[in-house]
């Protein structure tokens, strides 16, 4: 059975997080024979509800490590926290708001399994990607600094600022970043490359979305947490 780390770090991610903890859960359950899965959730002092709900999806599970920060360290200390631990075979990186849902962790994870890659990267910056929405001057910074990452490394990757990644854990671990805000997503990306890391990009596709997924489970309550983990 292959090993695999889902690596969530978050912050003030809202009222769905629980919920979509669960979905996330729930995709993969099917593959269990396959897959031993477990998350590492590290909350970075979130003022809402986060914290609450994580460890309510914990509280259900046996594959769930919740870490918390006493304060708000930002995104890079949230990430080396998680991966000290971290000792699977294969290590997915999502965004604490979920943008994009299970399938695309399982897509990305099945691409390192059949090519043997270090790494595999959701790109919403490669030709034919769909991009989520985003405000029209966030958009714009964002397409600009992943243009100009990748021209500094002569094209190897288009997309350094999205952090849905797969990882080869042992490539992983020696792997040095040092930014403790959001700069470690690309750093992380750029130490990928000097590392002479083999890396795979997959364009983004619009049915990654975990939009997607809240109708076919809208009608089936036995996916959501109990609301009195939510207060």
């Amino acid at each position: 059975m292959t090993s695999v780390v889902i690596v969530i770090p978050a912050r003030n991610e809202g009222p769905e997080f629980g919920a979509n903890l669960v979905r996330f859960a729930d995709y993969f359950a099917p593959f269990r024979l396959s897959y031993d899965l477990s998350f590492v959730i590290v909350d970075d002092a979130s003022t809402d509800g986060t914290l609450r709900m994580s460890r309510e999806f914990a509280r259900y599970r046996r594959n769930v490590t919740v870490i918390s920060h006493d304060r708000r360290y930002g995104l890079g200390r949230a990430l080396r926290s998680a991966f000290l631990r971290v000792c699977s075979k294969y290590t997915i990186l999502l965004d604490g708001s979920v943008t994009y849902g299970a399938a695309a962790a399982m897509e990305l994870l099945e691409t390192l399994e059949n090519t043997g890659a270090d790494v595999a990267v959701a790109s919403p910056y490669m030709r034919g990607a769909h991009r989520p929405k985003t405000p029209f001057v966030r958009g714009m910074t964002a397409h600009l600094t992943n243009r100009i990452l990748s021209f500094t490394v002569r094209g190897r990757c288009a997309s350094f600022t999205c952090i849905l990644r797969a990882f080869r854990t042992e490539f992983l671990k020696g792997l040095q970043f040092t930014c403790d805000g959001a700069a470690a997503v690309p750093e992380l990306m750029i130490a990928a490359i000097r590392a002479g890391g083999r890396i795979v990009e997959l364009p983004t596709r619009r049915d990654w979305k975990m939009a997607a997924l809240s109708a076919a489970f809208a009608a089936h309550p036995q996916f959501v947490i109990p609301q009195e983990g939510l207060h």
